[in-house]
């Protein structure tokens, strides 16, 4: 794996708390775009079970780093003509949902991850994001 190839971040708008919401109103906005090399080829099932851990994994992690809200993480396995997988979770305690289909074995991939949580600051986002892909690409060679 070749690690995170880009990161995103855009905090050019602000959001007004509600006198009801007990977050931060500022959202911290992350994503990345790596790619994946599985030696030997992978599965979709196994795939499908490597990033569901991933997103258990993330959200965990963010929880015990005190966040207080998951606005969304969502991604996208593409793995050119076999077809792409899209994946999100929007809650600590729900399970993530998956869309789409890859055929057969893959032996690369792209993958896009984009997280919006509010009360965890950036650079942790980044090291939780970074320490749990490298928990998944641990299998992935």
């Amino acid at each position: 794996m070749s690690g995170h190839d880009q990161h995103w971040h855009d905090a050019a708008h602000e959001h007004q708390a509600d006198s009801r919401s007990p977050v931060d109103p500022a959202p911290t906005v992350y994503a990345c775009k790596t790619s994946l090399a599985f030696d030997p080829p992978r599965q979709i099932h196994e795939l499908q079970a490597r990033l569901e851990s991933l997103l258990v994994g993330l959200t965990q992690s963010l929880r015990l780093a005190d966040c207080t809200l998951i606005g969304h993480i969502k991604g996208l396995l593409t793995a050119g003509e076999e077809g792409a997988l899209f994946f999100s979770v929007t809650a600590f305690d729900r399970s993530p949902k998956f869309k789409g289909a890859i055929k057969g074995s893959i032996a690369e991939a792209n993958l896009t991850l984009n997280a919006v949580v509010y009360g965890v600051e950036y650079a942790e986002v980044v090291d939780i994001v970074d320490q749990s892909l490298r928990v998944m690409e641990s299998g992935s060679r």
